[in-house]
């Protein structure tokens, strides 16, 4: 028969390195696996196709058709020229979700789209 039983506090699991580990450490470490997945997305284009591939885990992979590009904008802030990247607004033709935001070396992708550019007129003549 049990005379006494002495239980720890939880408060002993309070200490200053647990409060740094989650106020610190794993919020950093949350960081460094949003950064890996961003550079793991890529956007490759093919000749007829645009393959966007995403993902650490869940890895995915969508396929557009490629038709041509009736225009290109880019848009960088600040850092975005000092760090060389930037947003684009892309009008394909045809409607594509290609989410270009925060692009490595904006300039250099628009320059390779405006070598796509299609005439709208081409497009309808091509249509009829």
């Amino acid at each position: 028969m049990k005379e006494f039983e002495a239980k720890k506090s939880a408060w002993g699991a309070v200490s200053f390195w647990s409060i740094v580990l989650c106020i610190f450490i794993i919020p950093i470490f949350v960081l460094i696996l949003r950064i890996y997945a961003y550079k793991k997305e890529t956007i490759t284009f093919y000749k007829d196709k645009i393959v966007v591939k995403k993902g650490l885990i869940n890895v995915s992979e969508k396929t557009f058709a490629f038709t041509g590009v009736f225009s290109v904008d880019v848009s960088q802030s600040l850092s975005g020229r000092l760090f060389n990247y930037g947003n684009l607004d892309i009008d394909f033709v045809g409607r594509n979700d290609i989410n270009t935001k925060y692009i490595k070396d904006p300039i250099g992708l628009k320059n390779y789209l405006e070598t796509k550019i299609v005439q709208r007129n081409a497009i309808h003549t091509f249509m009829n």
